[in-house]
């Protein structure tokens, strides 16, 4: 009996544990995009599209939730705070260029000089390092994409 009302303790105590994390997350603006072209997030591959991209915090991590227009795709990947020089007057995703492949890489809201910026994946390191080894960083673009803010 003593075991079965420890276990109950637990699980119960987990479940709360967990609402409360849910509870705490927050989100910032939810931008739309409409990217021209497929590109890349972490190591996943979207089509070129209408996408949603929302900032997320959850304790100590800030992520961006990018979502496809009808929700069947989406990636939730951590970043990082990037400064900018002044505050952005419209949002933006920013993509770094390496031929015909785009990952995206910076993620700008109007009204804040805070940014959200992506971690390189694996897939753009080494895409990076065969671009510097094979050729000149002429081949490296930035891609800026407006969004409207939702």
């Amino acid at each position: 009996m003593k075991n079965r009302i420890l276990t109950t303790m637990t699980a119960l105590g987990l479940l709360l544990t967990l609402a409360a994390a849910s509870v705490q997350a927050q989100s910032g603006n939810k931008m739309e995009v409409n990217i021209p072209f497929a590109f890349m997030v972490g190591e996943r591959q979207f089509p070129a599209g209408a996408y949603s991209i929302k900032q997320v915090a959850r304790n100590d991590l800030k992520m961006l939730l990018i979502q496809s227009e009808d929700a069947r795709l989406s990636a939730l990947i951590q970043t990082h705070d990037v400064q900018a020089g002044a505050e952005p007057s419209k949002g933006r995703a920013v993509f770094h260029q390496y031929g015909d492949k785009y990952f995206l890489s910076r993620v700008w809201t109007p009204g804040t000089s805070v940014g959200r910026e992506l971690y390189r994946s694996s897939a753009e390191r080494r895409l990076a390092k065969e671009i510097e080894t094979a050729q000149s960083r002429a081949n490296l673009r930035n891609v800026e994409v407006l969004a409207l803010m939702k």
